[in-house]
């Protein structure tokens, strides 16, 4: 078994190039926007999909998908800001959750009919395509440990998202366990058999580089309803009572916005600063989910 560790653990090359140094400033590359970009289809599909469904089970169910798909997101955003997103290993990392994203953005509104398959299978193979590109790279960095930490426990939970794809009746209840499963297990720091839990040297965060991500999702967020509003507008009859809906979407945006960005947004990063201290993380489970 020693012997084993020692071969997997063998340093490998370019990994120093792939780490963003610590005290280098964090600004989020154009890749990265892109990808944002990318999730205002997702964020559209799940409101299609409520739209569609909006009864107390319908919300619920609303919800399992749009948790998934905020976790993409935010372990993407999260290894960013370890890794540097101009190297062309975390470009091609970008652009495969990229897709993986839009195949689940593409199969939101049928995820509980004949799209299940093809949404579970996209989000599984987000989580382990990621380890996949980084563990060859990592060879012998003390950073490639918590990343087969992670893997491990997606394997898991990735087994519950392909069977519940593949049982209908037992869909919810799945989905759910696999949720709970990740979410509670990134809280303990991926404790796993044989090679413990991250510690706390490994969860450091770069506040203002998150605080800049969350700011950019929520502004791409917002759009959405503008967005779908616009085209329910262009295809409505031009009455008063559609303009002023139409009115009140736009004013209803630009205050939702206002009220997070200003004065909220100018002070996420020292907030996240705060909670991202190893006394304070348990009031702030995100701090834990890095790769």
């Amino acid at each position: 078994m020693q012997a084993w560790l020692g071969r997997f653990l063998t340093p490998g090359v370019g990994a120093g190039r792939l780490l963003r140094p610590r005290e280098a400033p964090r600004r989020a590359s154009f890749l990265e926007l892109f990808f944002d970009l990318a999730f205002i289809l997702a964020l559209n599909r799940v409101a299609q999909a409520l739209e569609d469904d909006l009864t107390a089970g319908g919300i619920y169910r609303t919800a399992l998908l749009l948790a998934a798909i905020w976790w993409v997101w935010f372990v993407t955003a999260w290894s960013t800001d370890w890794f540097d997103p101009r190297t062309p290993l975390i470009i091609a990392l970008l652009i495969w959750v990229m897709l993986g994203g839009l195949l689940m953005a593409g199969t939101a509104t049928s995820a509980y009919a004949g799209g299940a398959l093809l949404f579970a299978g996209a989000y599984v193979a987000i989580h382990l395509g990621r380890p996949g590109l980084l563990l060859p790279a990592l060879r012998g960095h003390p950073l490639r440990v918590r990343t087969v930490r992670v893997a491990v426990w997606f394997v898991a939970s990735g087994a519950l998202w392909l069977a519940g794809a593949l049982l209908p009746a037992a869909r919810v209840a799945l989905w759910t366990a696999a949720l709970v499963m990740e979410y509670s297990l990134a809280w303990l720091r991926w404790p796993t058999p044989g090679l413990g839990r991250s510690a706390w040297a490994e969860l450091r965060i770069t506040p203002e580089h998150l605080a800049e991500r969350y700011q950019q999702i929520y502004i791409i967020a917002l759009g959405e309803p503008i967005l779908g509003a616009g085209i329910a507008f262009s295809q409505a009859h031009l009455d008063l009572p559609t303009i002023l809906a139409y009115a009140l979407v736009f004013v209803v945006t630009i205050s939702v916005g206002r009220l997070y960005l200003l004065p909220g947004g100018e002070r996420l990063g020292g907030a996240i600063a705060e909670r991202g201290r190893p006394e304070a993380v348990s009031a702030c489970w995100p701090a834990t989910c890095t790769w």
